[in-house]
This record gives structure tokens, sequence and C-alpha cells, in this order.
């Protein structure tokens, strides 16, 4: 199928691209299998189709183009054909010849495709980054075709398809409307989805397809959905068209189709998106990331772009400092207590590779606490909530940056609704400051899960306690071996109520176990030479401090000896500890004399 340079068309059209054919001067193909109805397939294109383009020429087929027919015989078993050539009458009119299918046969013809079983057809060139030679012609992998169902009867012997595209194709249209960057050389236009996968990288991206359902699979193994996903190589969120040869803005001061730059978007719909191009000399982005977007079935979309719009933020290559990212421990989702509050997610926090260095520089962009240091990087950060119930704006929960620092944070509503609920939070990030975000860092996504309010106050665990401590032969005397604080919701114990402080650390129990027989399972075994507290309030039997301290005993035994404390905090009337946990475990080793 060749490429066609010269199609002229209006440039907000959305319409579907197919084959025009005819059926003169037919031969029949060599049956693969064996002997049937001997019929012709006809590649059509409908005249809406034609709109698009004023000469109607679309695509043109050539010598050596191969289509598939897939389907399901009369007694509802699947049949499959294989590759059968075009034959040609011209470069516009092409006849496809099958003898093995009978009357009663359902059948579908494709074009650049996969058929993985006779019922289910892999699409599979989605790819996350596309060569063009030239301005103008589209590269032919891009294009792919299935027909509507066609019925074989017992007596036509020829049938047209009706051709659709599967997917989007996206037609850039650059211009620089005034001539200001007419000396510029476009080198690439990428489009950036929001949220949703939209390529894949190297040889995959693939789509697939039931032809007996007529929907789009939503995973590999062939679960079928309305909505439209990737199921393969699914892990791009950025398609990137490069021109072999750059395309000069030398006196294209409007859209034209000449100027043409495509990609190939399966029909997906993103919650937001962006327009990146790059020219020799800077870096224009179109953004409408809080705007959703519906990549239709069998269209061509046409997009005017020009730099010189309001819309268009340019950063020159000479403002380019260098590569920015976003690196972090976020994990995929979080379980949330109903009684809500305040709850620490993870840090998300930004790198950057100055121009002409190789490695990435974490002190240049991290936000220092309390000072407020790069903080632009984060202000910059723009965070969706979404209910998943509703798919609406969840006013349940809030995540944003903490101030000045590089820590995501989510305050959480108490829940009482009477049901589980659950938010996906979306964060997108952009170039900043003259360092230019990296492909596959654009969003960073997770989830939050907050169970029913049951009345219960959360206490939770939390210290700086090390897990392996040290003791001189010596011994120690009330040594401080490191703070545990407990948090009641989102106060600090000390801080919130000063007779719950007494009832959890006053109630505190300690137990001491020789290491090694704690580890095999045996819980009996005491120790007694070290004993552990919290620490009380000076001149005071009352506790209040989250302090452990420590006491052991000389150790004149000539060996080394081990130990595990474990902590139990009690438990109390209307309240609950997070996850159910009330304990804690550290190790100590004191050496031999």
């Amino acid at each position: 199928m060749k490429k066609i340079f010269n199609i002229a068309f209006a440039a907000a059209a959305m319409s579907a691209l197919a084959v025009s054919c005819q059926t003169e001067n037919l031969e029949p193909q060599t049956p693969q299998e064996e002997a049937g109805k001997t019929i012709t397939i006809n590649a059509s294109l409908s005249d809406v189709t034609k709109a698009a383009f004023s000469d109607a020429e679309g695509l043109k087929w050539e010598e050596g183009d191969v289509v598939y027919a897939s389907g399901y015989k009369s007694d509802g078993t699947a049949v499959q054909r294989g590759d059968t050539k075009a034959i040609l009458s011209d470069s516009y009119n092409a006849s496809f010849a099958y003898t093995t299918f009978e009357a009663g046969d359902k059948v579908w013809i494709m074009y650049n495709q996969h058929i993985v079983e006779p019922d289910k057809v892999e699409f599979n060139k989605f790819y996350a980054n596309v060569k063009q030679e030239n301005p103008g012609e589209i590269n032919k992998e891009l294009v792919q075709l299935i027909s509507d169902p066609i019925e074989i009867s017992a007596t036509e012997t020829s049938y047209a398809a009706q051709m659709k595209i599967v997917g989007t194709l996206m037609r850039f249209l650059v211009y620089s409307g005034n001539g200001t960057y007419a000396e510029e050389q476009v080198k690439s236009v990428q489009l950036v989805s929001s949220d949703e996968p939209i390529a894949g990288q190297g040889n995959n991206g693939t789509l697939g397809y039931d032809l007996d359902a007529g929907k789009y699979h939503v995973d590999n193994a062939g679960a079928l959905g309305d909505a439209c996903k990737l199921f393969w190589g699914n892990d791009s969120k950025t398609i990137t068209t490069t021109l072999t040869s750059p395309l000069s803005l030398t006196g294209v001061t409007e859209a034209k189709q000449e100027t043409g730059i495509y990609m190939a978007v399966p029909p997906v719909t993103v919650s937001g998106y962006k327009y990146v191009v790059t020219t020799d000399k800077a870096v224009y982005t179109f953004d409408a990331s809080s705007t959703s977007c519906t990549f239709k079935e069998n269209t061509v979309k046409n997009v005017p772009l020009n730099l010189e719009s309001t819309k268009a933020k340019r950063v020159s290559n000479d403002e380019v400092k260098g590569e920015l990212q976003y690196v972090s421990e976020l994990k995929s989702s979080y379980n949330a207590d109903g009684e809500g509050g305040i709850m620490q997610l993870s840090w998300c926090y930004a790198v950057v590779k100055e121009n002409g260095v190789d490695e990435w520089n974490l002190a240049a962009a991290n936000a220092i606490p309390n000072s407020g240091t790069n903080v632009i990087f984060y202000e910059n950060v723009k965070f969706s909530i979404i209910d998943d119930a509703t798919s609406q704006k969840a006013d349940w929960i809030d995540v944003y940056y903490r101030d000045a620092d590089t820590w995501w944070d989510a305050d959480i509503k108490q829940n009482n609704s009477g049901a589980e609920r659950s938010a996906t939070i979306t964060a997108t990030f952009d170039d900043v400051n003259g360092y230019l975000l990296v492909d596959g860092f654009e969003t960073k996504s997770i989830k939050i899960i907050q169970s029913v309010y049951d009345g219960k106050t959360t206490i939770s665990l939390w210290n700086s306690m090390t897990e392996y401590n040290d003791i001189p032969v010596a011994g120690l005397s009330g040594h401080p071996l490191s703070y545990f604080p407990v948090d009641v919701g989102t106060n600090t114990l000390d801080n919130f109520d000063l007779e719950l402080t007494q009832q959890v650390y006053g109630g505190a129990e300690f137990a001491y176990y020789d290491y090694d027989d704690y580890h095999n399972g045996d819980k009996t075994k005491t120790v007694s030479w070290l004993n552990c507290d919290y620490k009380k309030k000076e001149n005071s039997d009352e506790y209040g401090d989250t302090w452990w301290i420590l006491n052991a005993d000389y150790n004149n035994t000539g060996l080394v000896r081990k130990a595990v404390i474990v902590c139990t905090l009690p438990e109390l009337d209307g309240y609950k500890y997070k996850d159910g946990n009330n304990t804690f475990v550290v190790s100590v080793t004191q050496a031999a004399e």
C-alpha cells in the first residue's frame, strides 16, 4: 500500500480512511485448503470517507499487499484463511479472491494484523516510536484495516468489504502562522497521555479484537468490555513520530496536508493529553492535560499546530538546562482506615541531569523542608483525584505535596457511607525551569482504598528503632535506646491525652527472649540480664516520653549473648491498632569480655 503526498483536505475534518477497488481482470488464487465456493472480495471506499480528501485518492494499493480472512462456518465452527495478495487493475483498485469459503460462512477481511485464532485478531502496530521518511508521507505500517462482516450466500460470487481503520490516524499539521519561526525545522511530534497507556515499546502495543462479539479485548485472556485498552506491551503513555527528513517551516504559514506528520492511536479515552513539537531550535508544548479525549474508531484526525499560538509553550534550546524525571517508592495502592485523617504516603522526588552530564542529580531538584529550596519542582505537579465508583472528582480525599517537601500526604475524611470506597490519584508532571521531562515520567498513579468507620480511634506505631542494637560488655544503665512514639488518629499520643498516654505507655509489657530460641519458635524461655521500659517524666512516676530506656547487666559469661525484646501495647476500649499491630520487636547483642 503506497503513501500519498498530495491529498487535500479540510483542516478540521475527522473521518474514515480506507481503500477503493473494482472487480476487473480477476484471477482466482491457488487454493490453500480444500476446494469450496470461489468468491471475490472488493474493498470499498464510501462517499463519507472520500469527503476527507478532495481528490478521493486516499491510500493506494501496490503489488504484494496482502489481506487475511477469518470468521465462522455455517455450523458455528471457526474458519480462517491465510494471506491473499491483491489483484490490481490500477493503483486504486484491488480485489482479493478466495476459493475455500462456503455458503453460510461469515467472514471479515483484514489488513496489517496478526490472527491469533480464527475468531481473535491482534492489531499490533500501535508503536511508541514511529519513523516517517518525509513530511506528508504516511508510514503504511500505521494503517490497520478491518471490514464489516460478510455473509457468504449460495448464489453470490462478488462481495463488497467496507474497510474501516482500527482506531485513529492522527495527522499533525505544524506551521508558523506569521513566519516567526520560519527558519526552524520540525524534527518530531509527540502525543502524551495523562493516564491511560496508548502504545507499546518496540514492536509491542497490541489491541485485540473478538470477531464474533464485535468488541475489543480488555486483556489477553479474552475478557470483553466496552472500554478499549491495549493488552500487550501497554507500557507507554507517549507516541512519538520522528521525521527522517525534517520539515522546513520556510513558507509554511498555514496547515497543509503535504506537511502531515502521522501516528496511529488505539480507540482509547484519556483524561488529559499534550502535544509536543520538537524543532532544531526549540520545544513547543500544547497542554490539554485537564481535558479528556476519546480517540474514535475509523477516524482521521487533523491537528493544526501553530507554533505562534498562545497555547504553545516554547522553550528554546538555549534555555534547556537538561532532563527531568520523578522517581518514588509510592505503592500502587494504600489501605486507609475509615476514621480518616492525614495519611503519609511516600516520597516522589525530582532528579535532573544537566546538559552534557551523564549522572542524575538529586540535590539540584530536591526540596529542602522549612526552606522552600527547589519547591518549584513540586508546586508544578497537578493532582487528579477520581472516585472509582462515580468516575467523578472525589470530595472525600485530597492529595498534595507537603510544604517544601517531597512526600505525598493524603487528607482523608471519615467514611460514614456504610461501604468501602476507593479513589485513583494521578499526578501529572511537566517541564520545570528549563528541565525537560523525560518520556515515560509524565504521570504517576496510585489507589487509596478506605474501609468503613467502625467508631474506633486508630492507634498507629511508628519509630526510628534500629532492628539490631549492640551492648557493651560492661552493660548499660538507663540507656536511651531510641524513640518509639505512638499516634492516635492524626495526633502524637503525648500531645493528645494525658490519661490515654498513661494507659498506653504505662500498660506496655516488655518480654525478653533468647535470640535463637525466639527465632526457632520457642517463646517460653526468657532471659533476665536486661530489661526495658518507656521513659518516665523527670521526678515523676508518670509516663509521657516516647523513648525506650534500656538496662543490661555486665557480661561475665565469656560468651556473646543475644536477646529479643518484644513490646506489647495494651488493648483499650474505643481504640484499635492500625493493621491490628500492637507489638514491636528489636534485637540486642552484647559483646563478651
